[in-house]
C-alpha cells in the first residue's frame, strides 16, 4: 500500500482519483482540471494498491477574513474509502498525514463532517462550532458598494485580456464587504478603486503635483489632471487634500489590498469622480453606491475645505 500525495498533474493517479470520487459521490474533477480550475491548492492525499485507489483525502488551501485579518487555512475534504477497504483506519492515516505535512503553512485546518463521521472527526482533534453566515443581500449599502466596484471591474477588463490580479483584489474587496460589517465600505471601496486604476494604467498622480510634476504645495486633487496638484494650478474649485488625507490615499496603493482606517467617505466621494473621469463613463451602480453611502459627498465635494 503505497501513500501519493500532490499529483494533479499526473493522469494516471488523477484517473484513479476520479473513478473514486465517481464511485463514493457521482462526480469527477477532470473537466474542472481540463479547464484550467487547478492551480496548486488542491493537494490530494491518497492510498493506492495494484494501480487501484483506496482512500483519499485532499486538502485544499483556503484564505479568508476573520475579524478583519487574513487567514490562512486548510480545508480537508473528498474523504473517501473504497467500500472494501473501509473500517481498517485508511481515512484517518490519511488525514494525520496531510495535517502533518501542512501545519507550519496555514493557521488551522476545518471540515464539514457529515453528521453520521461526527465522532470519526472527535478522535482527531477536531472540534464541532457553530457555522455562521453574513449576506450582503441583508445590507443594501454594501450591496449597492459591491455592485459598483464589479461594475468598474467589468469595465476595465478587456475581451481575452485575462486580469488575475485585478479579479483577486475584488475578491478581496468583495470578502471585507461581507465579513467585516462593523467596518464602512467606504474603507474598503476606497482602496479598491484607486487600485483597480492603477491596474486599468490610470493610477492617480499620488507622489507630486500631476500638472507641474514638482513638489505639491497646497494640494487640491484634480480627477481631469489624473491626481493631486498644487492649488495655483486649479481652474475651477478643487477639493482639498490634506496630510492626513494623502496618507490615506497612498495607503490604498502600497502593500497588498487591505481596508483603510479612519474616515474614508470623502476621499471615496474623490476617487469615484477620479475613475468616471478617467474610464469616461458615468457608472450607475457607483452613483447609486455613494448616494447610499454619504449623500453629502455625494451631493457636492467641498472645494478648499469648506
Amino acid at each position: 500500500m503505497e501513500l501519493v500525495k500532490h499529483y494533479m498533474p499526473d493522469d494516471r493517479l488523477r484517473a484513479a482519483l476520479n473513478a473514486l470520487t465517481r464511485q463514493t459521490f457521482g462526480f469527477d474533477f477532470e473537466k474542472w482540471y481540463a479547464g484550467g480550475g487547478w492551480e496548486g491548492d488542491y493537494l490530494p492525499y491518497s492510498l493506492m494498491e495494484d494501480g487501484r485507489m483506496l482512500a483519499n483525502v485532499s486538502a485544499n488551501r483556503m484564505r479568508f477574513l476573520q475579524n478583519g485579518q487574513e487567514r490562512r487555512y486548510i480545508q480537508l475534504g473528498t474523504v473517501m474509502t473504497d467500500k472494501a477497504f473501509r473500517r481498517q483506519g485508511l481515512a484517518s492515516r490519511l488525514m494525520r498525514a496531510a495535517m502533518d505535512d501542512l501545519r507550519g503553512e496555514c493557521d488551522g485546518f476545518y471540515l464539514f463532517g457529515d453528521l453520521g463521521a461526527l465522532g470519526f472527526y472527535d478522535s482527531l482533534g477536531f472540534a464541532r462550532i457553530t457555522e455562521t453566515r453574513y449576506t450582503l443581500r441583508e445590507d443594501a449599502q454594501r450591496l449597492a458598494v459591491a455592485s459598483a466596484l464589479t461594475q468598474v471591474c467589468e469595465e476595465i477588463v478587456q475581451p481575452a485580456q485575462p486580469a488575475p490580479e485585478l479579479y483577486d483584489t475584488l475578491l478581496r474587496a468583495l470578502a471585507h464587504l461581507a465579513y467585516a460589517p462593523d467596518l464602512p465600505p467606504e474603507n474598503t471601496a476606497l482602496p479598491f478603486l484607486l487600485r483597480a486604476m492603477v491596474l486599468s494604467g490610470h493610477g492617480a498622480m499620488l507622489t507630486r503635483c500631476a500638472v507641474c510634476g514638482g513638489r505639491l504645495q497646497d494640494a487640491r486633487f484634480d480627477e481631469l489632471a489624473g491626481g493631486v496638484i498644487c492649488a495655483r494650478h486649479a481652474d475651477r474649485p478643487l477639493p482639498v487634500i490634506t496630510a492626513a488625507d494623502m496618507a490615506m490615499l497612498r495607503a490604498c496603493v502600497q502593500g497588498e489590498f487591505a481596508p483603510v482606517t479612519g474616515d474614508a467617505a470623502r476621499l471615496f466621494a474623490i476617487a469615484a469622480q477620479f475613475v468616471r473621469a478617467q474610464l469616461e463613463r458615468d457608472f450607475d451602480a457607483l452613483t447609486f453606491a455613494q448616494r447610499l453611502s454619504a449623500p453629502s459627498a455625494f451631493n457636492a465635494i467641498p472645494p478648499d475645505g469648506n
